[in-house]
């Protein structure tokens, strides 16, 4: 631009807009969120270079580099996956390198051949944590873990920085030892398609679960808790969307119990629909033993239905019992039916639903997503090394 130009628009002649960082994303989490993650990122950077198995939307700034990856079945397949994967992903980085200032790893917690490849290379690297390992390891009994509990441990130490969306789960997930290096920022925004459609006054009294149908997600407490609810409630109905290692043993629960003119049990439902799932709602129930900020949670608040949920993750940083949500104490399916039938009866429902809706439209926003996202953006420009 000609030097006429910048006085023109107001710029000093002796310091033009500094230039955007140039961004590399490694991931193999689902194509939707890293699309969503995307939209954050992408007006923040120069350009942006993804490693990943496949995107949903991709910015005019961003390039795709396709990446085959996949988990494997039995311990052998496994371990040949994670290697051969490791590798290829290092190449990329490798060669990415002259075109990237920095790196964002998301939900990469055992990459460490990629963050050690990165690092050698004097680029910095950003772990950006979605779940706990530790935590899920422990619901998840398998022969792989010590390896990968290993494996994280080693990547969080060479990593320059670790992004979490709360400082709640600096002590939830372990991660003391890094806390000088640990970057809170909750840069998640909730898409405008969810919103209300169906008022909460119109709502016949229906109960839901929607997410992954695996042990750490407590949908097994759900499920146990919905005959202890319709002693009490017997006009209530449950929906349960999603799919996942333990849907069969949901339905053949439903089946034996005979409770099948009372819950409805879909699989797994094409994204689109989730919003109008979520407009039939009276409660929306999320009883997970491990989270970081569930999205469906947001989504549904977005979608007027009130939000009963376990206490976990950066969960409290948005639920207030009786103000913005309702909280169980555990996830017992004893407690869990209480709760459930103290929320469905409480007298201030319709309020506590519209504080909820206000809260994510307000706070959970495109542009105040972005806003808290230049936070990381300025941790990865960093010149300095960690």
């Amino acid at each position: 631009m000609k030097p006429a130009v910048y006085a023109r628009l107001g710029h000093s002649l002796a310091s033009p807009p500094p230039r955007r960082p140039d961004l590399g994303v490694l991931s193999t989490f689902n194509a939707e969120f890293l699309s969503d993650m995307l939209e954050i990122q992408s007006p923040l950077a120069g350009s942006v270079h993804v490693i990943a198995p496949g995107l949903t939307y991709q910015p005019a700034n961003t390039v795709l580099h396709r990446l085959n990856y996949e988990i494997g079945q039995g311990v052998l397949a496994q371990v040949w996956n994670q290697i051969t994967g490791q590798i290829r992903m290092s190449w990329h980085v490798a060669r990415l390198s002259g075109k990237v200032d920095f790196w964002v790893f998301v939900a990469c917690d055992v990459f460490l051949l990629p963050a050690i490849t990165a690092r050698a290379l004097r680029k910095r690297v950003l772990l950006t944590q979605l779940g706990s390992l530790e935590k899920e390891m422990a619901r998840k009994k398998r022969l792989l873990n010590p390896v990968q509990g290993l494996l994280k441990k080693m990547t969080s130490a060479v990593s320059s920085g670790i992004v979490v969306y709360s400082t709640r789960l600096i002590s939830q997930w372990r991660l003391e030892r890094y806390r000088k290096k640990t970057i809170v920022s909750q840069s998640i925004y909730i898409k405008p398609e969810f919103n209300i459609s169906n008022p909460l006054s119109q709502r016949e009294k229906i109960i839901g679960y929607v997410g992954r149908l695996s042990p750490e997600k407590g949908v097994w407490n759900f499920v146990q808790a919905v005959p202890l609810v319709l002693k009490k409630e017997p006009d209530a109905s449950f929906v349960i969307v999603g799919d996942g290692p333990l849907l069969d043993d949901v339905r053949d629960f439903i089946s034996r119990n005979r409770l099948a003119d009372s819950v409805r049990v879909t699989g797994r439902v094409p994204r689109q629909d989730v919003p109008k799932v979520l407009n039939e709602l009276r409660l929306f129930v999320c009883p997970s033993y491990t989270e970081g900020m569930p999205f469906i949670l947001l989504e549904a608040m977005a979608c007027g239905a009130p939000v009963l949920t376990t206490l976990v993750g950066a969960i409290g940083d948005i639920i207030v019992d009786k103000q913005t949500g309702f909280i169980t104490e555990n996830n017992e399916p004893e407690r869990l039916a209480d709760n459930m039938v103290r929320a469905l009866r409480h007298p201030r429902l319709r309020e506590i639903s519209q504080s909820a809706r206000s809260l994510v439209a307000n706070d959970f926003s495109l542009g105040e997503a972005r806003r808290r996202y230049r936070t990381v953006m300025a941790a990865g420009s960093l010149r300095t090394r960690c």
